[in-house]
């Protein structure tokens, strides 16, 4: 049987041995943790970076898209207000042409009833002269 002297120093041996293993082990990941946190940090700031400046041209262009907006609708009321006087022109104009057409169409009944009277006059003469 083994001296309780050999089981301590087996014991230190074994201890030694796994500190050998362990320590560079976790020195290796700690390394590389390290490295992946400085990794991770870089690219956080280079995203941060690229968000604020997308974050500023988002505001630029709202900020423009708000100024064409009102640009826009300046148009279209300048437009409306010339289509609504175009409008108010041709209505007028219609209105106008509409009244001409009507004394036109009573003077045109005036001349049929004198049309028709001619007729009968020429009837009654072909009518006499048949006799």
């Amino acid at each position: 049987m083994p001296e309780p002297d050999e089981w301590v120093m087996g014991t230190f041996c074994l201890l030694w041995l796994l500190a050998i293993l362990k320590i560079p082990w976790d020195l290796y990941f700690q390394a590389t943790s390290v490295s992946n946190v400085a990794a991770m940090c870089e690219k956080l700031n280079w995203q941060e970076i690229t968000l604020r400046d997308m974050t500023d041209q988002l505001r630029e262009l709202r900020e423009g898209l708000a100024q064409e907006q009102v640009t826009h609708a300046q148009e279209v009321q300048r437009l409306m207000g010339q289509r609504e006087a175009e409008y108010r022109e041709l209505r007028q104009s219609v209105h106008a042409i509409s009244r001409e057409f009507e004394t036109t169409a009573s003077r045109l009944t005036d001349n049929q009833e004198v049309i028709k009277g001619i007729q009968a006059f020429v009837r009654l003469i072909a009518q006499s002269t048949a006799n």
